[in-house]
Formats: C-alpha cells, structure tokens, sequence
C-alpha cells in the first residue's frame, strides 16, 4: 500500500484517541492509549469522535437537557468502548470555551476523561465542522508546544464503537502517509467520497497535519449555508482528496470490494507542498450500522458507526454482541471476546455466562472384524478338478468300452485269417 522506509521503530509512552462531542459548541474526545500493548508503529495513537450538537441556538434552551443527556451517553459509550479495545488509553475531551459540557467527570472503570477547550474564534455557534477543523488543529499545535507530537491520531464521531484494536491496523510500522481517511463507493455518494468521521494523522507529521486543515478550514470558508447536518460541508471539501486537480491518480477508480487501503498524494494550491494520504475502506474502518452508502457492516468491521435513531442504541448492541442475543451482529462484528472480558472487568458489562457444556460423546461403535484376504488373481489359481461322473454315465461308459474291445477282437480274428490264407497261397505256388 504505501511507500516502505525502514527505521528503528521508536519507544514512547501511549496511544492517544482523540473523540470530539458538542453541547452548546462542539466538543472532541481525545484518547492516548499505550502503543505497547499492539504490533504497530510504536507510537502514540489518538482515535477522535465529533457530535454535531453545536447547531444550536438559542430559542433551543427547552431541548438543552435531552441533547445534553444524549452526548453524555454518546461518548460514555464510546470511552468505555474504546477502553476495552485500548487498556491503556488515556481519554482527553476538547470542546469550546463556552461549551457547558463536563466530560471531566465521566469515568470509564477507575480512569476519569480530561478536558481540554479551545476558542470559537469567532465562529458561529452553527458553524461546527468548521469548528472541528480548528479544534483540531488547535490540539495538535499544542501537543507540538508542549513536547509531544509524537502520537498517531485518530479522529472519530463520538457516535462510534471501537469493536476491535485498531493501532496496528490504521498505522503500521510501514506507514508513510501524514494524513488519513476512509472513502466509500456509491452513486449516491460520488460527490463525497471522502467521509468526515475518521480522520488520521500519523506522529511526527503534525505540521503537515496543521497546513493541511489549515487549506480545509480556508476551502469551507463562505459555505456556511450547507455545514449543519449530515457534513455537507466538510465532506465536499474533503472531496478534493480524491480529485485528479488536487494530486488524486487521474482515471484511477478504487472499487467497493478493494479492501486495501489507497495511497495517494494531496496538494491543496499550486504553491502548497504536497501531503501523502492514506485511504482506508470503510466497510473494514468506518462501517455503517444503518444501511449505509456502501458502507455495510461486515463482520471485519473493526469500527461501527450509529446513526439516527440507532445512536442511544450504541451500548444495547455491545451487550447483546457480547452475550451472542443481538441479530444484527450476524453480519456486523462482534467485540473481540478479550474486549467484552475487559469490559466485564471493568464493571460495565454483567457478569458473561458461562459457555455451554459440550455436547455428551456418542459411544464409539464396535470394532469391524477384519475384511477377508482378497483373492488371487485368476492366472495364478491352480485349475479345478473335474466334476465327479455319475453311476449311470460309468456305466455307460464300460458298455461303451466293452463293446469297442469286442468289435476290436472281431476285426483282429479277420486279420489272423486273411493272413494265414496269403501264407498258404504263397506256399502252395513254390
């Protein structure tokens, strides 16, 4: 998939996922999780979700609570999920400076959530993908100021559920990219390819991460008519990626089944430097719990995205997958079973039952006595005996016998007599 460079794989500390989630702005979840724990590149990871919760105004006051209550759901399920999947994760929260939210004070096991919050800088309250891209860029700028900038990121929606480790998957020891998305095939969606809620950025590329939503943020600048729901706009922004003017392989055309990720290059201008992108399949990395825009869930979805009415449905699948009740996950995947025994230890799942003895032993059957010695081949059996004769034919033949040896005694008499007569005649003529 992407160019090889080979180095000494470096030692740091932990992975990081990074989730975002909103209230009266927009609020991201940011996760550091310990890199040793998986076959990666042995760096940081930072898995990240956004909840577009800061479309509010507001006349909205009346519906605070219920949206309030809801992302707090949302991302409990999503921190306890990502938890499980990553032991050692740390979980951060970025929101805005005016945002009411206090993630702080949820706890996945004994781990609480940080919080980190960012200026609006002047953005509208309905301007929230603009915002994410801020909020974003802002973290990475201050993981650069405080001496990090090491960790692989992952930006995520806060209605995602971690089903599987995901370090090693999304940023192997070769990888080479600075930036990272999951794109999908449909002729509904040929206008965005590129989707919003995953999002990489590989350690050690922050600066080239920064630029790059840097040329987002000023290409969604004067669109705010279509950024309020469904990203409709920072997916047609993201659309460039893949476009043939931005450095996209021109006549190049990934299919649904590619299950591979797509590297490829991105330039924003004609006088930006050149980005490397990694494309993942969403099937495998941003799988749809709905139906989706050739997105369905399979059973190598190592993340599962919920939305509309299925997003307070996120935890009652993860307990209904991991106890084996839920229907669904016949064709999503299950939660590995060391991620539901982690879960379960940490108290968030109820005890798991106890697996069904085995099915009793059938008797073993008699022993078969040993076939019989295979004849041997016709040319080399003896020949057989003639049959028996009967009386009658013995018999018959005797009177056969007897009657040549008379016929033969007959004709020897005739002999002697015409003998004797030929000596008499020549004795009689001297």
């Amino acid at each position: 998939m992407q160019r090889l460079r080979c180095s000494k794989p470096r030692r740091v500390p932990a992975i990081v996922l990074l989730a975002v989630a909103a209230l009266s702005g927009i609020s991201e979840v940011v996760t550091h999780v310990d890199a040793q724990a998986s076959v990666s590149s042995g760096r940081e990871l930072v898995l990240s979700v956004t909840v577009a919760q800061a479309s509010w105004h507001d006349r909205h006051v009346a519906k605070r609570e219920f949206y309030r209550e809801r992302e707090f759901r949302l991302v409990h399920d999503w921190a306890r999920s990502a938890r499980a999947a990553e032991p050692t994760s740390r979980l951060v929260v970025l929101t805005d400076e005016k945002s009411e939210a206090n993630f702080d004070k949820l706890t996945v096991g004994k781990t609480s959530l940080e919080m980190r919050r960012y200026a609006r800088q002047g953005l509208a309250i309905d301007q929230i993908l603009l915002f994410r891209f801020h909020s974003r860029r802002d973290f990475l700028k201050e993981e650069l100021e405080r001496g990090g900038g090491e960790a692989d990121i992952v930006f995520m929606d806060s209605d995602m559920l971690v089903l599987a480790p995901v370090h090693a998957g999304f940023f192997p020891q070769s990888a080479t990219f600075d930036v990272g998305f999951t794109f999908r095939i449909h002729k509904r969606v040929r206008d965005t390819p590129v989707q919003g809620g995953i999002q990489l950025v590989r350690g050690g590329r922050y600066e080239q991460a920064i630029a790059f939503y840097d040329s987002m943020a000023s290409m969604m600048e004067g669109t705010r008519s279509k950024q309020l729901w469904y990203g409709m706009d920072d997916q047609p922004t993201l659309a460039t990626i893949m476009s043939p003017r931005h450095g996209f392989p021109r006549g190049f055309k990934p299919r649904k089944q590619d299950r591979k990720p797509i590297a490829t290059v991105f330039v924003a201008s004609k006088h930006a430097s050149p980005l490397n992108v990694s494309l993942y399949p969403c099937s495998e990395w941003n799988a749809n719990a709905n139906s989706g825009y050739g997105c369905r869930c399979t059973r190598e979805t190592r993340i599962l995205h919920f939305k509309g009415h299925l997003k307070l449905d996120m935890w009652s699948y993860y307990k209904s997958a991991c106890t084996g009740d839920d229907q669904s996950s016949a064709i999503c995947r299950r939660p590995d079973p060391d991620i539901c025994a982690r879960m379960t230890a940490l108290g968030e799942l109820p005890p798991m039952p106890p697996p069904p003895p085995p099915p009793p032993t059938p008797p073993s059957p008699p022993p078969r006595p040993p076939p019989p010695p295979p004849a041997p081949p016709t040319h080399l059996r003896p020949p057989e005996p003639p049959p028996s004769p009967s009386l009658e034919t013995m018999q018959s033949l005797v009177r056969d016998a007897t009657e040549r040896a008379e016929r033969a005694e007959t004709k020897l008499a005739q002999l002697e007599t015409q003998l004797e007569t030929l000596r008499r005649k020549e004795c009689a003529h001297h």
